[in-house]
């Protein structure tokens, strides 16, 4: 089932441009232990798997098997890249002119200019400290555009002796800085982050020479009165130590636990490039056999990160600590969806084990949507059990953990709240005029929640028109669509619906985006109303079962 948080009360927040600078330079490293011997270009960069979530019974059908996200996680960006690093003023994407560094462009035979004629960024000689920063951003911004395949530069050989031009001309830039008696503590501070990572960048490219330098640099910066060099610092030599375990090096696991137990996690800012690389370590270790420094380090990250107020960096926190193990609770969810016997009491023990295991956002989202697919398949005693264990081990918490539980909770309280109410809500349609729900009494009415921007809310509807057509007397469709305005997006899916809408706008900035959404506790998409002969709320379905189930028992047809 889709997330729906966009129109909850929690608004969505993004951990914005977060993984990009430093997975270029020390990150790269990193995720290939800084390897000294052979060269590589995968920068390993992506989180480690999902634990395989329950199967979907929503109303919506797909023939894909991959998993889904927990409820309520959108995920992050799929640009996401790092926003803790200056940035020049944004340029059309593609463009690589700053016009304060670059010089102007020559002929067109000249190497100063890329194969579609434009001019490459150049490092002059003449560029004072504010400048050699403003170079450093814009450096960093041509090679996400090269690592992204987004520049102007199509021929791979180039594009890949682009990013060494820019590598060479980062470090420079940055010595050129650190070295620069006229600029501040914290110009210097953008330079020695600037070495580290252009250093990274090369002994990920292979070569011997800079893995030596950077190892030299890393261990002095660790001693750096200025947190970021030393955290930059300490993921260089983490990276180092893992090429040590790779290679047998006895002491490598000690030393990496070591180094990631002396992060100090600021309280202003999330550290992501330090918490993929603890991710990373923490894989690895398990993967040699290091079970208890394995999870040392995933003590550490969660810890740092798991209690994160950006609910989308909590949820990094808990897919990089490792996946918990669903397998217990898993096999009860499966029966008790298969409508085995499953007793109370044995799944709320195995629900507070896996809580004491790992008290984490996956976790507490694995349970949130377990208990909403538990309520969809009539599994009313174990849903509740699970929510009331919610309850008592977060929903106090002022963290992204007890906001998440608080949300599921209230939810779950509006759902039950709203059955047997009249629906006489006054929305307009989406043509504008007038819909009576008054004029639909005496037949059952489907109420499809739906939104242009979530494709997944729609997947149902050729069921329910299936079902209309059916008992075309007794059965009537009214969608209620959740657009924030009606475009030419909610248009064109109003065009193909066979159904009128009513139209609830969504304001994403309001305290309370959807009044209507939030009293029907609808947590996920698809989400469907089922109104008696008399206009009251029979039913909420989230799964075709249960649809089923509700038609057959409202019509009383066999």
């Amino acid at each position: 089932m889709q997330s729906t948080k966009l129109f909850q009360n929690v608004r969505p927040s993004s951990i914005g441009r977060f993984v990009f600078h430093l997975s270029l330079g020390a990150i790269l490293v990193l995720g290939n232990g800084c390897s000294r011997t052979e060269s590589t270009t995968s920068s390993q960069t992506d989180l480690p798997p999902v634990p395989a979530e329950p199967s979907d019974t929503s109303l919506a059908t797909t023939n894909d098997n991959t998993s889904t996200q927990p409820r309520g996680f959108a995920g992050p960006p799929e640009d996401a890249s790092i926003s803790n690093w200056p940035s020049p003023t944004a340029t059309p994407q593609g463009s690589q002119t700053v016009a304060t560094v670059t010089e102007p462009a020559p002929s067109a035979a000249d190497d100063t200019v890329d194969q579609t004629g434009k001019p490459r960024l150049q490092l002059r000689s003449d560029l004072d400290a504010s400048k050699l920063v403003d170079f450093l951003a814009a450096a960093d911004q041509d090679m996400e555009l090269l690592y992204r395949r987004r520049s102007d530069i199509t021929d791979q050989d180039e594009a890949v002796a682009e990013m060494q031009r820019l590598i060479q001309a980062k470090l420079e830039a940055s010595r050129r800085l650190v070295s620069d008696t006229a600029a501040t503590p914290a110009q210097r501070t953008i330079g020695k982050r600037g070495e580290l990572q252009a250093l990274s960048h090369l002994a990920s490219s292979g070569s011997l020479k800079a893995a030596e330098e950077l190892e030299t640099i890393a261990t002095a910066g660790l001693a750096s009165d200025e947190p970021t060099v030393a955290s930059d610092s300490r993921l260089v030599l983490v990276g180092f130590a893992l090429e040590a375990l790779q290679n047998g090096k006895t002491d490598a696991p000690k030393k990496i636990v070591e180094l990631i137990e002396q992060h100090s996690p600021s309280s202003e800012t999330a550290d992501v490039p330090a918490m993929m690389v603890m991710g990373q370590a923490r894989e690895l270790l398990a993967q040699y056999g290091h079970i208890d420094e394995a999870k040392r380090v995933r003590e550490v990250i969660l810890k740092s990160f798991a209690n994160s107020s950006n609910p989308d960096v909590a949820m990094m926190a808990a897919k990089l600590a490792g996946a918990v193990q669903f397998d217990g609770i898993d096999k009860l969810r499966a029966d008790a969806i298969a409508d085995k016997q499953v007793d109370v009491a044995v799944w709320t023990t195995a629900a507070q084990q896996l809580i004491d295991e790992s008290r984490d956002l996956l976790t507490v989202q694995y349970l949130a949507s377990t208990a909403l697919e538990l309520e969809g398949t009539n599994n009313s005693s174990l849903a509740a059990a699970t929510y009331d264990l919610l309850a008592k081990n977060f929903a106090q918490g002022n963290d992204s953990l007890g906001s998440e539980v608080a949300i599921a909770i209230e939810a779950n309280r509006s759902r039950n709240a709203i059955i047997g109410t009249a629906f006489d809500e006054k929305l307009p349609s989406l043509e504008g005029d007038t819909i009576e729900m008054s004029d639909y009494l005496g037949r059952v009415v489907l109420l499809p929640f739906w939104a242009a921007e979530f494709p997944a809310s729609m997947q149902l509807f050729p069921n329910l028109v299936e079902i209309r057509k059916q008992h075309p007397s007794d059965v009537a469709i009214v969608g209620v669509n959740l657009d924030p305005r009606v475009d030419e997006r909610t248009a064109n899916a109003k065009e193909k619906l066979g159904f009128s809408s009513l139209h609830s706008a969504t304001d994403p900035s309001a305290e309370v985006p959807n009044p209507l959404v939030k009293k029907f506790g609808m947590v996920s998409m698809p989400f469907l109303v089922v109104l008696d002969r008399q206009g009251k709320v029979a039913e909420i379905v989230f799964t075709q079962r249960k649809l089923n189930e509700s038609i057959t028992k409202l019509l009383g047809t066999p």
